[in-house]
């Protein structure tokens, strides 16, 4: 925590917003808890710490885009993260879903918005949401985000 505390003074002005993630290098010290238990040896060692926060402090974020915003960061903090010489890269992610719990977004919602942030950002999708054309395709996207549940999805077969 200390290293996240530092991180945030150093680079973000003290505060870490919605839509800004840090990534905090864990030593090998602080990875030997998370190798405890039956599955310890099918665990693979945690290497880095990567802080989105979904919220500026505790409060409902149901009728926000937050979980997009927070997931847009980390995936964009991870691909600057690959792109520097000499570091190990990052290739795996374990991401809760943000906002689902003291933030009340439906988990719904949050999978639809973490999706679309990493059909744009990771996969290069929805180009209108990252070069809009007019102010009416940033309005219907938003609302899109807002109100889209897997109920409204047309799920593909597997």
């Amino acid at each position: 925590e200390t290293n996240l505390q530092k991180i945030i003074r150093e680079k973000y002005d003290g505060e870490l917003l919605v839509g800004q993630a840090a990534i905090v290098p864990v030593g090998k010290e602080n990875t030997d808890d998370l190798q405890d238990g039956p599955q310890a040896e099918e665990r693979i060692p945690v290497k880095f710490l990567i802080y989105a926060p979904s919220m500026r402090s505790i409060g409902i974020i149901t009728n926000t885009l937050n979980a997009y915003l927070a997931f847009k960061a980390v995936i964009l903090a991870i691909s600057k993260h690959n792109r520097t010489p000499d570091v190990n890269k990052i290739r795996q992610v374990l991401v809760p879903g943000f906002g689902t719990g003291p933030g009340g977004m439906p988990k719904d919602r949050c999978a639809w918005q973490m999706l679309q942030a990493y059909e744009t950002h990771a996969l290069g999708k929805h180009r209108l949401r990252l070069v809009p054309t007019c102010l009416a395709n940033v309005v219907t996207d938003e609302f899109k985000m807002l109100q889209v549940t897997f109920l409204d999805v047309e799920v593909l077969p597997s």
